[in-house]
């Protein structure tokens, strides 16, 4: 019954993508100069678009970011009467600072980002995407500081009252240099779990693990 099926489209969206993709047959590419989403910015952005009955695919995606690069692709398919979506990214020499600054208005850390994240998701309900997509990712920042705060300085002042010396005409800026953050996790069930997240500040090696929980909002480290 029509009526059947554009509601059954209507309430769930990954069997109307299936109704488009037996329809649509189209190769192409996009090009954009520059492209804002949420207030972040990229620019020389292309898209090659590929769509048949077989699949969807985005690919290449190329795109500039922040003095970095982006590069991925994203591809959709019909199996057994749901959708595969599956999706890998990598990124490199992105400035970390300015992304901060958008996402949470205050440019607290700077660096050096680099990282890359492959995901799969199979399903009927896309409105479930989010607790039944599956990822795995890392994440590494490079040179780069913690603003605000100096750890190293607290560290030293700590010591010297120990010892009763006086640093308080020590002149030290206000922020916390790192060579290295890195980090994996998996994605699974809406939680990101990490087993390894690392740092390399001055004076101190910190190791720390936990969980994000992106369905509640909520972290355990």
């Amino acid at each position: 019954d029509d009526s059947d099926s554009a509601v059954s489209s209507a309430e769930n969206p990954a069997l109307g993508a299936l109704a488009i993709l037996a329809l649509v047959d189209a190769t192409g590419e996009i090009t954009v100069d520059e492209l804002q989403a949420q207030g972040l910015r990229a620019d020389k952005v292309n898209m090659g678009v590929n769509v048949s009955s077989k699949q969807a695919s985005i690919a290449p995606i190329t795109a500039h970011l922040y003095d970095g690069s982006l590069k991925g692709f994203v591809q959709l398919r019909p199996i057994s009467g749901q959708l595969l979506l599956q999706s890998k990214q990598q990124w490199q020499g992105i400035q970390l600072q300015p992304i901060m600054q958008v996402l949470t208005g205050e440019a607290r850390v700077s660096g050096t980002v680099g990282g890359a994240l492959e995901a799969h998701w199979q399903g009927s309900d896309i409105n479930n995407l989010l607790t039944e997509i599956q990822a795995d990712m890392n994440v590494r920042a490079t040179d780069g500081a913690v603003h605000g705060f100096n750890l190293a300085h607290s560290l030293r002042q700590a010591s010297a009252k120990l010892k009763g010396s006086n640093t308080s005409g020590e002149d030290a800026p206000l922020q916390t240099d790192f060579a290295l953050i890195e980090g994996e996790g998996k994605l699974a069930k809406g939680i990101i779990t990490s087993q390894n997240i690392s740092a390399m500040l001055p004076l101190i090696r910190v190791k720390a693990k936990g969980s994000t929980n992106l369905v509640t909002e909520q972290l355990d480290y």
